[in-house]
């Protein structure tokens, strides 16, 4: 483009490579990363959520265990 009246024009990758632009992207791309970083860390918790939500037939439920464990020693008083 010619500059007319000493202004210099701009052209569309001026608007592309623009500093504050480029930082908006890197910063798109970085809370992606953070949100994918985070799903991964909580995978069992949402494991645990979605059995809570929706129940599926396929899912195992868990051993029952035992509160208080076995009893030991001599019975209490009566």
């Amino acid at each position: 483009m010619a500059a007319t009246g000493g202004q210099r024009g701009h052209g569309a990758l001026d608007a592309a490579l623009d500093i504050f632009r480029v930082r908006q992207y890197f910063n798109v791309v970085v809370r992606a990363r953070d949100v994918a970083m985070a799903i991964r860390r909580d995978r069992a918790f949402l494991g645990t959520v979605r059995r809570g939500l929706l129940p599926l037939p396929s899912d195992r439920q868990p051993a029952a265990g035992s509160v208080f464990g076995p009893l030991c020693g001599a019975a209490p008083p009566r």
